[in-house]
């Protein structure tokens, strides 16, 4: 071997060995040969969440394995050019899942919220069932007039509301007007439409509702007064009253009791609200135009505020006035944490962050006219729409609207989060559909 080709080689050898260093780097920072282009592209990566956790998945039909350990439930697909994929995720038993993802170089698409839907309800009663509600997560449901609960008859024929803990029940009688408190722990039931009476307040012209953090404690909501029950004590307690005006929703919170009254003279309404601890009542400030139609508590200390022409208000109990958030509201839910409020409009949509105002969503939803209203899933990212005859189901990430996915055919849908379970009424009864867990 001569000095020369010695030299050549050494020279080479170095030369290779920066080449190969060089790769290496450039692999670890995420760059790729991509052989159609004959380019040099940095790749990005696509993490799937999925429940049931072990749903198969698929990359433009391609098996993928999954890769989640101990730490970590998910699976994260590596290596992926920049373009867009087409993700399924299929188990036996679910209706499929399909989304297109679009990947961009050195980021993660990330497909977190996958929720499959069951395709199979098991029925929970047979017969006519005309109506359903949940105490609990055990349904009542109203069947050839009466209302039955387990293995129990209850008296009257509406639930007007039901304990956070589903303990105990409150029905009306549509023909009668009569009230009934049904202990559903321990298969009691009081009549106390006679102590309404003497106050003038009747079943057919009030509303009622549990005080959420006192079951033994109910708000009354005639047109000019708001009062309120004390069961146990059998006494009752005036929060408001009017006479040339109109008291036209209530709602009990937490830490307070709201209710609107619509001011007839000037078109507005205002806000009035009795703070429980403190037992002390005081206005908003500030008048909204026209006449209230709901008033919701996000979470304990904001309160919404629907107006009959379509406008939606925030109010926090710390601030001097009501915020408008949105219009052509025609229904509002909200997650169980306070963290997102929907806004059900004529045409569309509309998700708001309440903890991060960067977080908003908005779908021109096909048939959003026919949405009657919403409800949220237990994860607060899927969302139920109520449609007359089915309900079907919504990933906020599902920003093109490709995966609405039908959970049920049904004029009637409730959704137990504590269970994670949809009970609908169809034409053979009442059957439930249970979810699955992450």
């Amino acid at each position: 071997m001569t000095p020369l080709f010695r030299k050549i080689l050494f020279y080479a050898l170095v030369f290779l060995f920066f080449l190969i260093g060089i790769g290496v780097a450039g692999y670890a920072q995420g760059w790729r040969l991509d052989i159609p282009s004959f380019a040099l592209k940095k790749v990005g990566a696509i993490y799937v969440q999925s429940a049931p956790r072990d749903a198969a998945i698929a990359l433009d039909g391609k098996h993928i394995k999954p890769n989640g350990g101990f730490f970590q439930t998910g699976t994260l697909v590596n290596g992926l050019f920049p373009r867009s994929y087409t993700l399924t995720l299929s188990r036996e038993g679910y209706r499929p899942w399909k989304r297109t993802l679009s990947v961009e170089p050195a980021k993660v698409a990330e497909a977190k919220y996958a929720l499959l839907v069951p395709e199979a309800a098991t029925a929970v009663a047979t017969g006519s069932a005309k109506n359903v509600w949940l105490a609990g997560s055990e349904p009542i449901t109203l069947v050839g007039g009466e209302l039955h609960y387990k293995n129990q008859k209850l008296r009257g024929t509406d639930i007007l509301d039901v304990t956070a803990d589903g303990g105990r029940a409150l029905a009306r009688d549509g023909a009668t007007g009569a009230l009934f408190l049904h202990d559903l722990t321990y298969a009691t039931s009081t009549n106390f439409s006679s102590l309404l009476a003497k106050l003038g307040i009747t079943g057919k012209d009030a509303q009622f509702s549990f005080d959420p953090e006192d079951g033994t404690k109910i708000i009354a909501l005639s047109p000019h007064a708001l009062s309120l029950i004390d069961t146990e004590k059998k006494m009752v307690g005036g929060l408001a009253k009017t006479s040339a005006r109109t008291i036209t929703a209530q709602v009990v919170g937490k830490s307070f009791i709201a209710w609107a009254i619509a001011n007839t003279g000037t078109a507005t309404s205002t806000v009035g609200l009795y703070e429980k601890s403190t037992k002390l009542s005081r206005m908003v400030g500030g008048a909204l135009a026209g006449e209230t139609a709901k008033l919701a508590w996000v979470n304990s200390n904001v309160l919404a505020i629907l107006q009959r022409d379509g406008s939606l208000y925030l109010y926090d109990t710390g601030d001097d006035a009501p915020k408008k958030l949105a219009s052509d509201v025609r229904d509002i839910a909200f997650t169980a944490n306070g963290d997102k409020i929907a806004a059900l409009e004529h045409k569309s949509i509309e998700i708001f962050s309440l903890r991060d105002a960067k977080d908003y969503w908005r779908f021109n939803t096909q048939n959003a006219e026919s949405i009657g209203e919403l409800s949220w899933h237990a994860d607060a990212h899927n969302l139920f729409l109520h449609y007359a005859d089915r309900v079907a189901l919504l990933d906020l990430d599902d920003s093109a609207q490709e995966n609405i996915t039908p959970v049920a055919e049904t004029e009637k849908g409730m959704y137990d989060e504590k269970g994670n379970k949809f009970f609908f009424l169809d034409k053979n009864g009442l059957s439930v559909i249970v979810f699955p867990e992450k």
